[in-house]
């Protein structure tokens, strides 16, 4: 009896042993692909927000947003591995950052070359929450506006006149909070409203509505440019369509099971499904009707 015991004791701290060695490998990894990711960052943002390599002038504005993003980037590790507790592997995380990067990236360059609102935020809103959940998305989105004004404010892209001087114009800021907000709202209507076609509808009615922000903006600070206000809608039509057509190529290089992807695996003209349905009526069937039964279920 007492050998029993003393064999399940062993057992349990193998266990406890084994998860704090899977934790600490996580935490490793985490921050290791968070340093990484905020260099390249750093070091690609002085040709971007420049048109110029780094230089002893730009390297403490370019060190402040590296230590800026490796605070960002570790914040959402915290979030995801002690607040929602879903972050068990590595891929969770770089999801969020890969996607976070992009949408950085293409932030200060098309704010620098198209419009002060033209700024993917949606894209990364529905990124994360179709790979991931909606929680995540959300925290992720505020985080990455967040640093988007610190960029801004910090001497970023847009804040650089034809003169080469700094100077702080709030048409940039309003760019990001009009965008922000766009995405926020999809959290209301994303998990009910999965389908492509209708997250298309959606996010086109968003972007308009937003406009209207835009133009109110442009009455009161009497800086009104039509062409300006509709590049939000711009802005997150065309981070819809990014987002369709960049999706299938997440699933495959993180390997996740969207919504999407799962319902291509229900067509009839799948190979196994029409194999199944000729050589085995009646499990085909009786998989259906269990199908049925679950979703209804769950």
């Amino acid at each position: 009896m007492k050998r029993e015991k003393d064999k399940d004791t062993h057992v349990i701290i193998s266990e406890v042993s084994r998860k704090k060695l899977k934790d600490k490998k996580l935490l490793i990894s985490s921050l290791a692909a968070n340093f990484a990711v905020s260099a390249v960052f750093s070091l690609l943002y002085s040709p971007m927000a420049r048109g110029g390599f780094m230089t002893l002038e730009t390297l403490p504005e370019a060190a402040s947003i590296f230590v800026m993003l490796l605070l960002v980037f570790f914040l959402l590790y915290s979030y995801e591995k002690y607040v929602t507790k879903t972050l068990a592997e590595l891929k969770s995380y770089l999801i969020l950052i890969v996607s976070a990067f992009i949408v950085l990236t293409a932030s200060i360059f098309l704010q620098r070359h198209v419009s002060e609102f033209f700024i993917p935020l949606v894209f990364l809103f529905l990124t994360c929450a179709a790979l991931l959940n909606e929680k995540s998305a959300m925290y992720t989105l505020f985080l990455v506006s967040f640093a988007l004004l610190f960029i801004i404010l910090n001497g970023g892209a847009a804040l650089i006149d034809d003169d080469g001087y700094s100077i702080v114009k709030t048409r940039e800021v309003y760019g990001v909070l009009f965008n922000t907000l766009c995405g926020a709202v999809m959290i209301f209507t994303y998990k009910r409203n999965y389908k492509r076609i209708n997250i298309v509808l959606l996010n086109t009615v968003f972007g308009i509505f937003i406009t209207g922000f835009a133009v109110v903006y442009g009455a009161i600070t009497g800086e009104f440019d039509p062409l300006n206000s509709l590049w939000t809608t711009v802005s997150v039509v065309s981070s819809t369509a990014a987002f369709m057509l960049l999706l299938p190529i997440f699933e495959r290089v993180f390997n996740v099971a969207t919504d999407v992807r799962l319902s291509e695996y229900l067509l009839l003209k799948n190979p196994v499904l029409k194999e199944l349905k000729e050589k085995a009526p009646g499990t085909y069937n009786h998989s259906l009707m269990v199908g049925t039964l679950a979703e209804s279920c769950a």
